[in-house]
């Protein structure tokens, strides 16, 4: 049963990292026809643990700052 669990977990782990791995080649090809900067990345070149742990360390940092800035704005 944990072989299963482990086998589904990676399998889904590969589907997630494979979409990310589009979306940075699609949100690399729209600054590169909108701005002319070509970025240099190749997210094939990165391995699914990589593509994965940056995502979440950015999900991560953006929940902090929406739980954080809201509440050292002043309320008017």
């Amino acid at each position: 049963m944990a072989t299963n669990l482990q086998a589904l977990a990676l399998e889904k782990a590969e589907i997630l990292s494979s979409r990310l791995k589009e979306i940075i080649s699609s949100g690399q090809g729209f600054i590169q026809t909108q701005f002319g900067v070509d970025l240099g990345l190749n997210p094939d070149a990165y391995p699914p643990w990589l593509v994965l742990s940056t995502a979440a360390l950015g999900l991560l940092v953006l929940l902090l700052a929406a739980l954080i800035l809201p509440s050292k704005v002043p309320v008017s």
